[in-house]
């Protein structure tokens, strides 16, 4: 418990005030989307961050932390601790969290590397899964990245938490540089050639009682 404390406190003194968070509060049923100037092209090596922290409504079933028209999304089961990260249709890696590591209201910080044989996932700094893959080839063209969003398959998958710096690369990045990743906030060292959390704008739509840009803050704004 201490741990976590410490973790989430150091998270909150290193991050940059200009880091956009996205908040999606329980019964906002509105994805939030990221619309780049000009489309990204993913391949088979790929590095994906993220930071992501949970409300206790997200803690069990299927949540999806962002998805997109073309079948590239990341979700993860809460009850059984694993994750599906989708690089196209009918294409996906699958791993395991360690028991116990998601706690609501925590905030995460999880890595995704992947190269023509491997991929690893890190979090908070720990090795968290590696295995291997038989996937020959992945070519996806990505312009929206929809934050929060529902999964294609009809789970109650709508995410309640804040999701923010979503950074993405075109090379597979060593467990060291991921570690370097997650153990801080704000812009990485390692700078993002694909997507940059920084260098975009996030827009919304209304929906309800609850207005998109409402749901947009910079870390530390209540």
């Amino acid at each position: 418990m201490l741990f976590w404390w410490l973790l989430n406190l150091f998270h909150a003194f290193y991050q940059s005030k200009a880091t956009k968070v996205v908040d999606l509060p329980q019964g906002f049923n509105q994805s939030i989307d990221i619309i780049l100037e000009n489309p990204i092209e993913i391949f088979i090596d790929l590095t994906l961050c993220i930071r992501f922290k949970l409300e206790r409504e997200s803690m069990s079933e299927y949540r999806t932390l962002f998805e997109t028209k073309t079948s590239f999304f990341l979700e993860f089961d809460g009850f059984t601790d694993v994750g599906f990260f989708y690089l196209d249709e009918g294409i996906s890696l699958i791993f395991t969290l360690p028991q116990d590591v998601l706690h609501p209201n925590h905030w995460n910080h999880l890595c995704i590397s992947i190269n023509a044989t491997n991929y690893k996932v890190v979090g908070n700094v720990n090795l968290w899964f590696e295995g291997s893959h038989g996937i020959h080839d992945v070519t996806q063209v990505v312009q929206v990245f929809e934050l929060g969003g529902d999964s294609p398959y009809n789970y109650e998958t709508k995410f309640v938490g804040s999701i923010s710096e979503l950074n993405m690369w075109s090379t597979s990045l060593s467990l060291i540089e991921m570690k370097s990743i997650t153990v801080s906030c704000g812009a990485p060292n390692v700078i993002p050639d694909l997507l940059e959390w920084t260098q975009f704008n996030i827009f919304g739509i209304t929906k309800g009682n609850f207005s998109a840009k409402s749901q947009i803050r910079h870390f530390g704004q209540k």
